[in-house]
């Protein structure tokens, strides 16, 4: 059993790591959509983004080997509270997905009513991508650590 907790263990670390380097990867290229004229802010950007991409990069192959490494002990790595957990992380990933389509829906409707600029679509998409993304992932590793 120790096997099986060890390999959960590295799952845990490899999913938290590489939802750290995608929020990187993806939040430097929107942050350098932000300040397009910035020197600074696209230094910042340019430095997170290469990070961020070697990690999630280097992470991926990470999960290749790890899937290698525990075949024989998938059934048991793919457990009923796994697969729950798993369908839960999918559902809160969802619903925050939709929660913050509806806030920005209803943030455009009263900017629209007022003096300020119009939301920027793709700074929103590129916003809403990074939360689809990250929040399943961070909600699975939440339930698995709290299982554990």
């Amino acid at each position: 059993m120790a096997l099986i907790d060890t390999l959960i263990a590295r799952r845990q670390k490899l999913l938290l790591i590489a939802a750290l380097g995608f929020t990187m990867w993806q939040g430097g290229l929107l942050l350098n959509k932000m300040f397009p004229t910035d020197d600074t802010a696209h230094a910042i950007a340019l430095a997170m983004t290469l990070t961020g991409a070697f990690q999630w990069a280097a992470f991926s192959i990470g999960f290749v080997h790890f899937s290698r490494k525990a075949k024989p002990e998938i059934e048991a790595l793919n457990d009923e509270l796994t697969r729950s957990n798993r369908a839960k992380s999918l559902m809160y990933g969802y619903m925050a997905l939709l929660g913050a389509i509806s806030l920005l829906f209803g943030l455009s409707t009263v900017l629209g009513q007022t003096r300020f600029p119009a939301l920027n679509a793709d700074f929103i998409i590129h916003g809403l991508l990074i939360l689809a993304v990250v929040c399943p992932i961070l909600c699975f590793f939440w339930l698995e650590r709290s299982n554990a």
